[in-house]
């Protein structure tokens, strides 16, 4: 597939009786939580039984970044990274109160990914 044809197309999130499609640049962050993978998007949250393995291969081309085994962030929606414990930090997203974790293996490329 022609990587301008992926960016137009929407990440189909299939929920209970129900298809939400999400504009990827919509996407601010997703993780998994026991068995579902949550999708924040614009202050609203999606479940999908999907895992977070084949949601991120879905965005492939879109600036989304894994920061931890269980989270992955659109980079565009990063705020802040915030120094926590034993070289591990915390990220802040644009328009949520909770700050998420950032394990130590992903912050060095987490930090070149953002800066320029």
């Amino acid at each position: 597939m022609p990587e301008n044809a992926r960016k137009k197309g929407k990440l189909a999130v299939e929920g209970q009786n129900r298809i939400v499609y999400l504009a990827p640049d919509t996407i601010d962050y997703l993780y998994r939580e026991g068995r579902e993978t949550l999708i924040h998007s614009q202050g609203q949250k999606y479940s999908t039984k999907a895992t977070l393995k084949e949601v991120s291969e879905k965005l492939q081309g879109w600036p989304f970044f894994r920061i931890h085994k269980s989270y992955i962030v659109n980079l565009q929606a990063v705020e802040e990274l915030i120094p926590w414990v034993n070289g591990a930090y915390q990220l802040k997203i644009k328009g949520y109160q909770e700050e998420l974790p950032v394990s130590r293996n992903f912050v060095k490329a987490l930090r070149e990914e953002l800066e320029l």
